[in-house]
């Protein structure tokens, strides 16, 4: 079985720029554990990390990241509707972080961005564009990890309704796979479904009985936070699906109440 590690996530919104306030139960079961100069790695594999140091802070009852997360902002360019998720590693001194933007894609790192020890970053730009048929290098898949994994993905909190969910219009228009048709669905056990795809008044969606077969294998219910890496290798083309957290804040592994 794969591992989990306790997360979090938030949508950046207000004053988040200088400072970002962790959730509170979040505190309330990791706080003390927490180091108070944390690592904050994104969107990276193992190979290829970019970390920033970021400064605990207490304010009042709050904990935030304080010195060091207006730079993680601006080296990454975070907006307001930017979402991020955070998953705390075994050292309770690291968080992996996965940057989302408005379109619901994951934001690409620029080779240009500055490293915390003042020199630049060497990894190649991710600015990633693959066209039919082009092949990913396996080495960068994490199945079941995605807060790992260099492929394409999107993220989504699934609708109440079982029958359709609409895919990202960015994701569409940026991994090429607009039209109808059909397009597999593999989640961590490595099961398999062939999910029909609709283009429906412009927008795409997976639609049909598969679709609603695959939520009820995957005990997917309205809200769970879940996200699909595009994957291909060796001539196959499919969506990797990661459970990356349950309805009503509960995120998968440690933490088990709201966040």
């Amino acid at each position: 079985m794969q591992k989990q590690y306790p997360s979090f996530f938030k949508i950046l919104i207000g004053d988040f720029a200088s400072a970002l306030r962790l959730p509170p139960l979040f505190v309330e079961i990791f706080g003390e554990k927490l180091s108070p100069t944390l690592s904050l790695v994104a969107n990276a594999a193992a190979a290829s990390e970019k970390k920033w140091a970021v400064k605990l802070k207490k304010s009042g009852e709050h904990s935030l990241f304080g010195d060091g997360w207006d730079k993680f902002v601006k080296d990454n360019d975070l907006a307001a509707g930017d979402f991020a998720v955070f998953w705390l590693m075994d050292n309770y001194s690291t968080f992996q972080v996965r940057l989302y933007d408005y379109t619901c894609c994951e934001k690409q790192l620029s080779s240009s961005r500055f490293s915390p020890a003042g020199g630049r970053s060497t990894n190649l730009d991710r600015n990633v564009r693959m066209k039919k048929g082009e092949e990913t290098d396996e080495s960068t898949k994490s199945v079941g990890t995605s807060k790992r994994s260099n492929n394409p993905s999107f993220v989504v909190a699934l609708p109440p309704r079982d029958k359709k969910m609409i895919i990202p219009k960015g994701f569409v228009e940026k991994m090429g796979i607009a039209g109808e048709g059909c397009i597999l669905l593999e989640n961590a056990r490595g099961r398999r479904w062939e999910i029909q795809i609709r283009n429906q008044g412009g927008e795409f969606a997976m639609y049909g009985g598969e679709w609603e077969d695959f939520r009820k294998a995957n005990r997917l219910g309205k809200g769970y936070l879940c996200s699909f890496e595009l994957v291909r290798r060796y001539g196959d083309q499919f969506l990797q699906f990661h459970l990356e957290k349950k309805a009503r804040g509960r995120p998968e592994g440690k933490t088990t109440r709201d966040c």
